[in-house]
């Protein structure tokens, strides 16, 4: 019995033959067959409805060893086959295709093919043996190209392979011959189609059959012969698509298996598609037999020709007898021509033996003299000729003449202005009028604007130079006659204006200057500015106005031509510049501090005195100040610019600070709290923890001051214990509400009035506290920076802070496990897309600012709240940061904020004497990450294996020493199961990820 190989997953074939006796592929299954690879099938191929085949190979259909059936059956809806590879079928038995399958290249080298519904081939179709039975089907070549039908060496004249049925191919506009070999169940009889540029159809549908009806009522004559019936031996149908608009073609019909045909007593006729009756053949409209003895005309040609076709129908080759009549003479061409004309055809009927043609008069013939069709050449003066014409028609002979008018030539001038200046417009020209049309052209030079076809031209100079107008004018005899007018375009004059583009507001004497050497000049001044003297010379003088800018125009005149140019000046502001020294004001002990002044100035020096020393040079545009324990230093700044002096001062006041741990809102709610005092072991309340916070300070802005929305906080909120009953903040988080009472200070905890803009809560047991939670927790983070002096410098360019706790107060020394806090991705992209905030904790406090003052409002408060209360979570009582974790999809977080390390396994930071590896997550969905730890540096190569070890990817990165490497997993993730493998030097690691269905 027949083996049928069934295939419900995705398979490739690649490079290698597969035999098989029959193949099914399964709806969900696919197979692919890659370049270079053939798969051959002894049974034939089914394609269930949900498979797909793409196929850039080659599949080949031969005959079963046992039942001799190897048949394509598609019984998807929309086609299953993709691909630009070949289809072979290729047996010694019948076979059949079914389906909407979609072919790219298709052989054909089988006993026959039947095919079961229109099938289409988008590229090649070659014919070897075997005929394409179609029924009433379509079998359609798509590529309009002729090549895209092969004929096989081993098949002459389509003797052994054709189609029996409807055979439709593309065609384009083209000079291209087409061959349809269509015919019927017994042999082929080639439809040949020779492309004259036709345009219109873009395919035509051909078929042969048995010819429908008699001869009864033929009544067709052509040059003087009668058609007497159209042979038995079949007829050809040719279908387009749509009517020929233009062009023309001619046909080959190929005489397969005809008999009673004689030379030069056949042609092809034409009735419509459906007709069976025989006065319905007519010779087709316009079309032309090649002459005697010409092509197609013989039997010995193996086909009947007719050209110069228009139309489409039913084809016929029929026979004809001639008369015993003298052939009828005509002439047909125009009746008058121009003087010294070429080109003049002249034609006689078609089909003659002979013809013979002369003139008298004023002409001559150029060329052949013997021919259906003959050129006149007519003399150069007006007259007249006599064109003669013998013919002769099976041993008879008759002649006709005809006399032509040779007519004079129109007169032609051109009347208008012999130069013109580059872009000038609005030139009219004149041609002679009353002429029957007119046709103007111009060298690139010049432009037409406007219509081209009237006595009257519209001309633009374009390029400098001897530039020419062309004019074609038809007379009232309908000869046409040419004139020509040169015309010089004269260059453009220079104009452009030499000076400053910047000017000080009420300046004078500023010098403007134009090219020299021009016929004349014109100034004029527009804006912040005005012209002193003359607006007529070379150059001109202009005094600056207020600030802002003015426009000077010129215009320039040589050789009577023009030209206007504009220069744009910045009218600036008189500037006083300060050299004043930006810095803190209070700073730290025993750190050192960067202090600037303005950019671009002459010279610096910088000079210090009191409790501070400069650290290297002292002539820089910034001074680097390494401050004692405490006391206060004065720094001075020498200045000069253009050379101005300027001098100024800052006194900076050098304080302990605090290096404590940072806490979350509990702590500083606690009265009784006391925190990690600068590492040291020693503790610290929580009032004089958020006092070292304030430093000489009074007082700390939340907000935004300009925008009236901002809450300020006081040293004395501290000191009373107020700061106790406002924190910890709840409710939702939100920016402050406007100020919008005079005099416009903001909300502050002494002015009850004020708590609605927070807002506080004005009464009640919970009396005092914030209820705005955005607040509080940037308050807890100002106090957390102030008092940590890493804290605001650590980097948010990844999505999660990975964080440990320390072994004690004054110990960096994490231990236990490591807990990932995830921020939220929307605000890690506002910090790290250039949107003037750096990607830092000090960022992230600047950002919360201006949200809760209002600046930023595409911002929500939600998002950047939960970003400020991760930061306040991941370093409470002392953690200190271990990794971070970029953003990814598919981690598994345990809340909106925090996520598992432990169950991620992300860059934990540990020390290990083997290489560990852990896929997550595991199984997965779309992708997965590997995390690599390794106990040596070096290079790694981690490789990707099928269950069936087949290798699918490998990448490589370089990793130190106990350091966690995440690497996100590229590469194809179609697999149910994938084996890894992980070598850094003599270490190895591996493993399994899964993917569920």
């Amino acid at each position: 019995m027949k083996k049928i190989f069934f295939i419900n997953a995705l398979i490739f074939f690649t490079g290698l033959s597969f035999g098989q006796e029959a193949l099914k592929i399964q709806s969900g299954g696919s197979l692919t067959i890659q370049t270079g690879a053939e798969l051959v099938l002894q049974g034939g191929l089914t394609l269930e409805n949900g498979s797909s085949l793409l196929n850039n190979g080659t599949v080949s259909l031969k005959n079963n060893i046992v039942s001799n059936i190897s048949n394509w059956t598609d019984q998807s809806i929309l086609g299953a086959l993709s691909g630009n590879g070949i289809v072979i079928f290729n047996s010694t038995h019948p076979q059949q295709f079914t389906g909407p399958t979609n072919f790219y290249t298709v052989y054909i080298n089988t006993d026959q093919l039947t095919i079961n519904n229109d099938a289409t081939i988008s590229n090649l179709l070659r014919l070897i043996n075997g005929r394409i039975n179609t029924t009433n089907y379509v079998l359609a070549l798509i590529n309009a190209a002729a090549s895209a039908l092969e004929n096989d060496i081993t098949n002459p004249n389509y003797a052994n392979s054709w189609i029996n049925g409807n055979f439709r191919r593309s065609i384009t506009t083209n000079i291209n011959s087409y061959d349809f070999p269509v015919g019927n169940s017994e042999r082929s009889n080639l439809l040949k189609f020779l492309n004259n540029n036709i345009t219109g159809p873009s395919s035509l549908t051909s078929s042969f059959g048995t010819k429908q009806g008699t001869d009864a009522g033929l009544n067709v004559v052509e040059n003087g012969n009668i058609y007497t019936a159209v042979n038995e031996g079949g007829v050809w149908k040719l279908v387009p698509d749509a009517d020929a608009s233009g062009g023309n073609y001619a046909l080959h019909l190929y005489f397969n298996g005809f008999t009673g045909l004689t030379d030069n007593s056949f042609g092809i006729l034409r009735r419509p598609d459906a007709s069976v009756n025989a006065a319905d053949w007519t010779v087709p409209t316009g079309s032309l037999l090649e002459p005697i003895n010409g092509s197609g005309r013989k039997v010995s040609d193996g086909f009947a020709r007719r050209f110069n076709l228009t139309s489409f129908s039913q084809l016929g080759i029929g026979s004809f007898t001639s008369t015993s009549g003298t052939p009828e003479c005509s002439i047909s061409g125009p009746s008058e021509i121009c003087i010294a004309s070429v080109e003049n055809l002249y034609a006689a009927p078609p089909g003659m033996t002979s013809y013979l043609w002369s003139v008298t008069g004023a002409a001559g013939i150029v060329g052949p003299d013997n021919g259906p069709i003959v050129n006149i050449g007519a003399a150069t003066s007006p007259g007249s000729f006599t064109l003669n014409l013998t013919i002769t028609l099976n041993g008879l002979s008759a002649q006709c003449s005809r006399t032509i008018l040779v007519g004079a030539n129109t007169v032609c001038n051109i009347t208008g202005a012999n130069e013109l200046c580059a872009e000038s417009i609005n030139n009219i020209y004149l041609g002679p009028q009353n002429l029957i049309t007119y046709s103007w052209s111009v060298t690139p030079g010049l432009s037409i604007v406007g219509p081209n076809n009237g006595p009257v031209v519209n001309v633009t100079g374009v390029t400098p130079g001897v530039q020419i107008l062309t004019l074609n004018a038809t007379g009232p005899s309908g000869c046409v006659s040419q004139c020509i007018k040169p015309v010089f375009v004269k260059p453009l004059p220079p104009c452009d204006i030499t000076g400053l583009s910047n000017l000080t507001s009420g300046t004078s004497n500023n010098d403007y200057t134009a090219p020299a050497n021009m016929s004349s000049y014109s100034w004029s001044i527009a804006g912040n500015g005005s012209i002193v003297g003359s607006t007529s010379g070379s150059s001109v003088n202009v005094t600056a106005g207020a600030a802002g800018s003015f426009t000077l125009t010129l215009t320039t005149t040589l050789n009577g031509c023009s030209i206007t140019c504009n220069k744009v000046v910045t009218v600036d502001p008189i500037v006083t510049y300060n050299c004043n020294i930006s810095g803190e004001t209070e700073v730290c002990g025993n750190a050192t501090h960067v202090f600037t002044a303005p950019a671009n100035l002459t010279s610096y020096q910088w000079i210090i005195a009191g409790e501070g020393m400069i650290l290297g040079p002292t002539n820089n545009s910034s001074v680097t100040v390494d401050a004692a324990m405490s006391g206060s230093y004065t720094l001075t700044l020498e200045t000069t610019v253009n050379g101005l002096q300027c001098s100024s001062q800052k006194t900076v006041t050098v304080i302990e600070c605090v290096s404590a741990c940072t806490y979350t809102q509990g702590f500083y709610h606690n009265p009784k709290a006391s925190s990690c005092y600068n590492n040291s072991g020693a503790s610290l309340s929580s009032s004089d923890h958020m006092l070292a916070a304030f430093g000489i300070t009074s007082s700390q802005v939340f907000g935004n001051v300009a925008n009236k929305r901002f809450f300020k906080l006081y040293r004395t909120d501290i000191t009373n214990g107020t700061i106790f009953k406002m924190l910890p903040g709840g409710s939702s988080p939100k920016s402050i509400d406007i100020d919008n009472k005079i005099p416009f200070d903001g909300a502050y905890y002494d002015d009850p009035t004020t708590w609605s803009l927070v807002p506080i809560q004005p009464t009640g047991p919970q009396k005092g506290k914030i209820r705005n939670i955005f607040l509080a927790q940037t308050i807890t983070l100002w106090f957390n920076i102030r008092n940590s002096s890493n804290l605001g410098s650590i980097s948010l360019a990844d999505d999660t802070l990975v964080t440990k706790a320390t072994v004690g107060c004054g110990s960096n020394t994490p231990i236990g496990e490591a807990t990932g806090f995830g921020l939220p991705h929307n605000i890690i992209v506002y910090l790290n897309g250039n949107n003037g905030y750096p990607a830092t904790i000090n960022g992230l406090f600047t950002l919360a600012n201006d949200v809760l003052g209002g600046v930023v409002t595409n911002i929500s408060a939600s998002s950047i709240n939960q970003a400020v209360e991760v930061v306040n979570n991941a370093f409470d009582e002392c953690r200190v940061l271990v990794g971070t974790i970029s953003y990814n999809n598919n981690l598994t977080r345990i809340s909106p904020v925090i996520v598992d390390v432990s169950k991620i396994r992300a860059r934990e930071i540990v020390a290990q004497n083997e290489l560990k590896v852990i896929a997550s997550p595991n199984p997965y969905k779309d992708r997965f990450q590997l995390l690599l730890t390794s106990p040596v540096s070096g290079p790694a190569k981690i490789e990707f294996f099928t269950m069936e070890g087949k290798k699918v990817f490998e990448m490589s990165k370089t990793v130190l020493e106990n350091t966690n490497v995440v690497m996100q997993y590229p590469g194809p993730t179609n697999f149910t199961a994938l084996a890894y493998k992980v070598s850094i030097g003599k270490h190895i690691a591996t493993g399994i990820v899964l993917k569920p269905n």
